[in-house]
């Protein structure tokens, strides 16, 4: 993180902070002058100034439920941006997993290919995990270890049954990624072009 984005992350919890201080005074204010105005119409006996007082009062409160009510909006209209915002991402996150799953079933049988690209999936899953569903993260750390595995097994053991089938299994469980990555970014299928007709 540079100096530029950590001035601006300080300034904007500062400003953050300072408008909840700003609103909380003016709701404290609005429940101040409310009470200040009930008191004084039980105090008056005269029943047109008790009456105008109350009318006053009724319109405070009006007030004061209108800006809690546009403040709930606010929040929740921020909360749904965060969301979408953060949906993107997470779509992004998966298509980048799928795709780099595929080139390391695409270099499977290529022991040098098959590190590098590990490698590389190794970096970005580091940087971009928390954007994959958890099922999604775990499949990628098991296809990562199977494919380190794989590259190891090819380049130590002679081929046999017994290594093999090993192999099969490891092969399955790279193969696994890719299924738990179409179910974990939770997109709902596009309609077939029969069903637009």
């Amino acid at each position: 993180m540079n100096e530029n984005t950590t001035i601006r992350k300080g300034f904007r919890e500062r400003l953050i902070i300072s408008l909840r201080r700003k609103r909380e005074f003016s709701n404290v204010m609005y429940i101040l002058i409310i009470a200040s105005i009930a008191l004084l119409a039980l105090w008056f006996q005269d029943s047109e100034i008790r009456i105008a007082l109350v009318g006053f009062m009724g319109a405070l409160i009006g007030g004061l439920i209108s800006s809690l009510t546009n403040y709930v909006n606010i929040s929740s209209q921020r909360k749904t941006a965060f969301q979408l915002a953060a949906l993107d991402r997470r779509l992004d996150a998966h298509q980048e997993a799928y795709r780099l799953h595929q080139e390391m079933i695409d270099a499977y049988e290529n022991t040098a290919k098959i590190n590098e690209v590990v490698s590389r999936a190794r970096i970005w899953y580091n940087e971009h995990c928390l954007f994959l569903d958890e099922n999604s993260r775990e499949q990628f750390r098991i296809c990562l270890n199977c494919a380190n595995l794989h590259s190891t097994i090819m380049g130590i053991v002679p081929r046999s049954p017994e290594n093999s089938e090993k192999n099969m299994a490891n092969k399955l469980k790279i193969y696994a990624l890719g299924e738990a990555l179409q179910k974990g970014v939770g997109l709902p299928a596009l309609p077939s072009a029969a069903e637009n007709t």
